[in-house]
């Protein structure tokens, strides 16, 4: 007879080894781009965009009255790291390489808890398949081809 699925160490040991798998390979693919410039629109976005020198404007109550709607979230964060950073091209592709991998891991979390809710981890035989199919399904996202832009290209935050 099959026994219920019990949290385990060894069942977190195995989430933690695969989101440290997820991360080391993001960041060996994406990598590389780090030290690349500035692309396209970003160029003009960030570089002439006085407002982004004063990050008070960007989190005011006029800004989220008047301009939020217009991608808010987007020129917030663009804001930020023009504060943190200046304008070199570093910081803002280490948040999008963040941004990606974060994503990636609540991928993998969401598809294992939604193949638990389904009735697919019922049983214990099936916990690895489980945690090998959310392992997969979070691969398949993090190093997509059609995922490189939004890694790379700083304005596809928004998206």
């Amino acid at each position: 007879m099959n026994t219920p699925i019990i949290n385990t160490p060894e069942r977190h040991r195995s989430h933690f080894r695969y989101c440290i798998f997820l991360l080391v390979l993001g960041s060996l693919v994406y990598g590389n781009h780090l030290q690349n410039p500035f692309q396209f629109d970003t160029v003009a976005y960030i570089t002439n965009q006085h407002r982004l020198d004063n990050i008070e404007k960007q989190l005011s109550i006029e800004f989220f009255k008047k301009q939020f709607s217009q991608r808010g979230l987007l020129q917030i964060s663009v804001a930020l790291n023009a504060h943190l950073d200046g304008f070199r091209p570093l910081g803002y592709h280490l948040v999008n390489l963040v941004f990606h991998l974060t994503n990636s891991l609540f991928l993998y979390f969401i598809t294992y808890r939604a193949l638990c809710y389904f009735g697919l981890g019922r049983y214990s035989p099936q916990e690895s398949a489980i945690r090998s199919i959310s392992l997969f399904t979070a691969m398949f996202f993090l190093l997509h081809p059609f995922q490189t832009e939004s890694v790379i290209y700083i304005m596809s935050r928004s998206e």
